[in-house]
């Protein structure tokens, strides 16, 4: 009896010690790995599962991601000779599952293809069907690439268990889901060990985490769209800045830049992925595996005259936005209110939080705590007074190259032009050597040893994206879409905040400029002839009147 008892408290003992190691190591893939995790639970149940059962086995994510990089290679040749145009009716056209198969069947009936065609957007349609008769030998093609290269993923996965295969084909519907995985390996990893160890637990822990993090979202999207729906000056001067950034990427009016789906009252949004074994399309300046409206972007839209925020701006927007100062001159009450929200969601990870804390952190020897207070009104008229600093600046180096000034030296020469900015120069001294002196908190004790991190010894910036004007669709329609008439599903959801996390993925390594400066991105050649840039006033403006 002593025995049996003995051997049950072992027992007992190994299980609590077990599930207390396990709760720290999810603890700390959690916390070193918030926003890939955080994106994966915020798919339903089933996708999450299969997410979980695909973790397992690292090594067919790998040899996924490295048959992806050859097939989309190989897709990309079959397109080389074909115009720009016919390029994204086929990137379209292998969206829809099964809908070459379908074209290719009725190759000899053309009433039965222009049926065929009618999933896609209705603008998009004769345009289609006028390159699927005439290039029918490359759409065989397409068919056969996309056929071998199922049968490879086949052969692949053959000697699984019946369930993890089943979990690999609904991955397929998920590009942006193996692309993750494959990016934070060590991540998956150890996730895949975990799960085999305690699927059970895993799997509650997972669940509690989603219903954690899709609160604060949806808590933290309220609260962005009470903010602006609510500030007539916020939303006029969003409009403005949404107009630019579209004209500064794409070249176009925002009116003239197509979307999908076509406009309807009450259409239900029907998002295909682009095939993983065809990729997404090779101009976009980031993983893009599905088209979205044109302003998604920004998170709102403007119809009938009714503002209507979707959900928050993008972080490519909030780049373009912050990474160029004179919006803080023009648009200084969004920027205000962009600020506030930060200090409020500054830890949520989301594209807003993100935006601000990296242009603070850029500026952190000149911008203090205390200047981003919105204490009695004036942080639009502070913002303002850092934009007109920040482009007299970069005027300044630009007329003086091989003598350009960083922040600091240029405002020792012009601190009674910016009062406020001299203030907070000295508040943000005090803070830097504070933040200095905290010591970081020790890792848990059992954690396995890590190789130390190189500390930068410049700060790391994103560079900006070159982006290549997009060239018009014949026909595309220029109606501002109305609202979805229902909410997105959980899927739509989660692959947003995928968007979001793809926006900051890290660059290849950039040469380090000599001189500490942030330097902004330069302007981008529009499609049409460039439109004037306006800047901050200077004192010569004012002189002659301007």
């Amino acid at each position: 009896m002593r025995t049996i008892i003995a051997t049950l408290l072992m027992v007992a003992f190994a299980m609590t010690a077990t599930a207390q190691k396990d709760e720290a190591l999810l603890r700390e893939i959690a916390t070193d790995n918030q926003r890939t995790i955080e994106a994966l639970v915020l798919y339903p149940p089933d996708a999450r599962l299969a997410i979980l059962e695909a973790s397992k086995y690292p090594a067919v994510l790998i040899k996924m991601h490295d048959m992806q990089g050859k097939t989309s290679a190989a897709f990309k040749d079959l397109l080389v000779n074909q115009s720009r145009e016919t390029q994204q009716i086929l990137y379209e056209i292998g969206r829809y599952p099964g809908l070459i198969t379908q074209l290719l069947d009725a190759r000899s009936d053309y009433s039965m293809q222009q049926k065929a065609l009618e999933i896609l957007p209705m603008a998009q349609r004769p345009a289609a069907l006028e390159v699927v008769q005439r290039e029918p030998l490359l759409l065989a093609r397409m068919e056969e690439l996309f056929q071998t290269s199922n049968a490879a993923f086949e052969s692949l996965i053959g000697n699984l268990p019946m369930v993890d295969r089943a979990a690999f084909r609904q991955l397929l519907d998920m590009p942006e889901v193996v692309e993750l995985l494959n990016e934070d390996i060590r991540f998956t990893v150890m996730v895949g060990d975990l799960y085999s160890d305690n699927p059970v637990w895993v799997q509650h822990k997972i669940d509690s985490l989603q219903r954690a993090v899709a609160q604060s979202n949806a808590e933290e999207l309220e609260n962005w769209k009470a903010t602006l729906e609510n500030d007539p000056e916020a939303q006029k001067e969003f409009i403005a800045a949404g107009k630019e950034y579209t004209s500064n990427y794409y070249g176009t009016d925002s009116e003239d830049y197509p979307y999908d789906p076509a406009p309807e009252v009450n259409y239900v949004y029907v998002y295909h992925s682009y095939p993983y074994w065809f990729g997404y399309p090779w101009w976009e300046p980031y993983p893009r595996w599905r088209p979205y409206p044109y302003w998604y972007d920004w998170g709102y839209y403007y119809n009938n005259n009714s503002f209507v925020v979707v959900y928050l701006p993008s972080w490519d927007f909030m780049h373009w936005y912050f990474y160029q100062p004179r919006h803080h001159y023009y648009y200084s009450h969004l920027s205000s209110r962009f600020v506030e929200h930060y200090y409020g969601y500054r830890h949520s990870g989301t594209s807003i939080s993100a935006g601000v804390g990296e242009w603070r952190e850029r500026n952190r020897e000149l911008i203090s705590d205390d200047f981003l207070q919105p204490a009695n009104g004036r942080l639009p008229e502070k913002l303002k007074e850092y934009g007109k600093f920040e482009d007299a600046r970069q005027q300044y180096n630009a007329r003086n190259p091989g003598r350009e000034l960083d922040q600091s030296t240029f405002l020792d020469k012009n601190a009674r032009k910016y009062p406020d900015l001299q203030k907070s120069r000295e508040a943000a001294k005090i803070e830097v050597a504070r933040e200095k002196q905290v010591q970081p908190q020790p890792a848990d004790r059992w954690t396995p040893d890590r190789q130390p991190r190189e500390k930068a010894t410049e700060p790391v910036v994103r560079p900006p994206r070159e982006v290549k004007p997009v060239e018009k669709v014949p026909d595309a329609p220029r109606t501002i879409p109305a609202r979805p008439a229902r909410e997105k599903d959980p899927v739509e959801n989660a692959r947003d905040y995928h968007q979001q996390k793809w926006d900051r993925a890290k660059p290849a390594p950039q040469p380090q400029p000599k001189v500490k400066i942030s330097t902004p991105p330069p302007a981008r050649a529009p499609k049409t002839a460039p439109k004037s840039t306006p800047r901050a006033p200077t004192k010569t403006d004012k002189a002659r009147g301007g």
